[in-house]
């Protein structure tokens, strides 16, 4: 299922026309195009985001805009927006890396971003991507994949952030190439001239100069500050005293204007106000929900109208949101004027409306704010079941964390989706007595049409675990499932013979496994599911490596190569594995120029589109380079891979035979390519 796309989030806000243009600005974000990035970074309320909607007004250029938020925080979905607003101004380009995006999970997101890149490149013309409110972007393999993305943007590619913070990446080493134009808080400072321009043409008001003066000293030119200053000054005869006792660092400024303002307001407008702070959004209805104020639409309108930081999404006026600085000392007033669980209130009927309008997720965010770990149970089970593996991982998984253990036991499908999550990560330990009390949990699922799914599922992904541990058992329960499965249910029946070939492999019955083998790659290549073809095909080649049957093995490579659609109109990711195979069993000739070729076409192919290879084409470059005499290379190989890892058998694994490397141990450290290999391969298709 994609990633449900909301459209506001690309639309570039929208100019007030009394704008003040920021002309000097304007000027060096024009002199800085030919730097690939360009970086604004300042406090909230600076006016970053209004000096680069003036840029692109100025420039007359289409350009992709994309507001980010807390939620945009998960990699898989940060760079689903991305795409979408690229597509905006571009149609049709992300297509394919979305579709890779969408099957890929959070540690494995670099070929298709590889494959974006590659998009971008293909079009002829300038591109330029703002994204606005960066400072929300912290997970580290989020800003792991952007640093990836600008350190091989194409020619014509700008990309422009606007950020409070700035962003963990490799700053210094852009400044040091030419590569970035940086826009900071000193430069968006507002000077004299402008303080005056501003508060003549944009608030109505006429100061002295020496009022000019001092407010431009108090507020440090900080545009927000200036503009709560002028809505407090508005219809007060004392101007000269409020400017006179005008003081204090911004934040403690802002504090006391946003009372003064609070307090001018009628009183349904700032219940309105402190109950609709806890949304990130503001729709009429969502609005008149929560604040239980009818005219929502009026309120958020004569807000609008008033420069109250209220912002438009939209050129139609159905959505706003606060300005972020705004929004953040209204929720800390409306911590100050209601009680927790009145607040906890507010977040349960945004929960309703969000539910009602069937934006699950956003109901579960709020239901969880609420605190109501009954009712998010209930959400959390409901928004499961229309989830795959990759969505379950980067959506499911955090709102499973929040939950209490007993909700797992009132709502026993909770406790399956968690396990197919340890199952697909590979972090339930193997043995066989753990595997059975998963079993018996999956088994006393109370039957339905939506638990026989589940069920199935998962009685699958355990069947691949017992192969290793009890392979008649794996052989019994996957015949159970095979039983059950429509014959049109292609994917699945060549996962379950893939279980029989490596269940029938392991109790040395060949003439078993090999037609299993068959059967699994026959509906894997029916269902295009290439990438199983491989991963079993790998599998098979190196069991006929360790009987020393190096021909055949060569010849199942060699099938996967073959099994590329005729067409040849994109790169046939699964082959990467296959050439990685080749150039193991040229290594066991000492066949090493050959070795080499095979793995750089590997490699280059696993990179783009077929990461689950990677990591053996790392093993076989570690050998490549061991018998080249290049024992020091070699073991950096596998200590890159360590570091890249999480799984902790594998990078101890991988630990050991850096280790023997280093120790010149070189049969000692090849024993042990097969657990390495046998890890991974149950770890990426469990």
């Amino acid at each position: 299922m994609a990633t449900p796309i909301l459209t506001t989030k690309l639309f570039v806000p929208p100019l007030r026309a009394d704008a003040l243009l920021r002309a000097r600005l304007i000027e060096r974000l024009d002199g800085g195009t030919a730097n690939p990035l360009t970086l604004i970074s300042a406090a909230a309320g600076s006016g970053k985001s209004t000096l680069l909607c003036q840029w692109l007004v100025q420039r007359r250029q289409p350009a992709a805009w994309l507001s980010l938020d807390p939620g945009d925080n998960d990699p898989n979905r940060l760079f689903s927006y991305i795409i979408a607003a690229l597509r905006a101004v571009r149609v049709g380009i992300g297509e394919a890396a979305e579709e890779i995006f969408e099957a890929s999970s959070p540690g494995s997101l670099e070929p298709a971003l590889i494959t974006l890149i590659n998009e971008i490149a293909e079009v002829q013309t300038p591109l330029i991507l703002v994204l606005d409110d960066y400072h929300n972007i912290t997970d580290p393999r989020a800003n792991r994949l952007m640093t990836f993305f600008i350190e091989h943007l194409p020619p014509n590619f700008k990309l422009v952030i606007a950020s409070r913070i700035d962003p963990p990446w490799p700053l210094s080493r852009y400044r040091a190439r030419n590569q970035l134009l940086e826009i900071r808080g000193l430069d968006l400072r507002f000077r004299r001239e402008e303080v005056a321009q501003f508060l003549s043409r944009c608030m109505g008001l006429e100061l002295s100069a020496a009022e000019l003066a001092s407010l431009e000293e108090r507020t440090e030119g900080w545009i927000a500050g200036l503009q709560l200053a002028g809505l407090s000054m508005k219809g007060r005869g004392d101007i000269p005293a409020f400017v006179e006792s005008f003081a204090g660092s911004h934040l403690i400024v802002a504090d006391y204007l946003i009372q003064e303002i609070l307090d001018q307001q009628p009183e349904p407008a700032q219940t309105f106000l402190l109950r609709t702070s806890i949304l990130h959004r503001l729709s009429s209805g969502l609005c008149a929900a929560v604040s239980g104020i009818g005219d929502a639409q009026a309120i958020l309108y004569s807000l609008h109208r008033s420069n109250a930081f209220v912002i438009p999404l939209d050129d139609e006026g159905h959505w706003y949101r606060y300005h972020h600085l705004f929004a953040d000392l209204l929720q800390t007033r409306l911590t100050q004027r209601y009680a927790a669980v009145e607040i906890a209130g507010l977040h349960t009927r945004a929960a309703g409306w969000y539910e009602d309008n069937g934006q699950i997720a956003e109901s579960v965010d709020h239901i969880f704010a609420a605190g109501d770990m009954e009712r998010a149970a209930i959400l959390v089970d409901r928004a499961a079941q229309s989830l795959n593996f990759s969505q379950r991982y980067t959506h499911l998984k955090p709102w499973l964390d929040r939950l209490p253990e007993d909700a797992f036991k009132r709502y026993p499908r909770l406790e399956i989706h968690r396990l197919l999550i340890d199952l697909g990560r590979g972090t339930v330990d193997m043995y066989e007595e753990t595997l059975r009390q998963k079993e018996k949990l999956v088994r006393s699922l109370p039957v339905s049409p939506e638990n026989d799914l589940l069920r199935r599922e998962a009685m699958v992904s355990l069947a691949n675990f017992y192969a290793h541990q009890n392979s008649a058992h794996a052989i019994e329960i996957a015949q159970e499932a095979l039983d059950r499965l429509p014959e049109d249910a292609l994917e699945m029946r060549a996962y379950l013979h893939s279980v029989f070939y490596r269940a029938y492999g392991m109790e040395g019955d060949i003439t078993r496994s090999a037609p299993a083998y068959r059967e699994c790659f026959r509906l894997a290549k029916a269902s295009g599911q290439y990438g199983m073809v491989a991963n079993t095909s790998m599998v098979r080649a190196f069991d006929l490596c360790q009987y020393g049957r190096l021909d055949e093995a060569a010849g199942y490579c060699q099938q996967i190569i073959d099994a590329a659609p005729a067409d040849g109109r994109a790169p046939f990711y699964p082959a990467g594995p296959a050439y990685i195979g080749l150039a193991g069993i040229h290594l066991e000739r000492n066949q090493l120029v050959q070795a080499e070729g095979l793995l750089t076409k590997g490699l280059d192919l696993c990179r783009q589109g077929a990461i689950y290879g990677m990591y053996t084409g790392y093993i076989q470059q570690s050998r490549l380079l061991q018998a080249q005499g290049k024992l020091e290379q070699s073991a950096q190989v596998l200590q890159q891979l360590e570091q890249n890892l999480q799984r902790r058998d594998f990078t101890f694994t991988a630990r050991q035979v850096a280790l023997r490397l280093a120790q010149g141990d070189v049969v000692g450290a090849a024993s042990l390519e097969g657990p390495l290999m046998e890890i991974f391969q149950g770890s990426v298709y469990a």
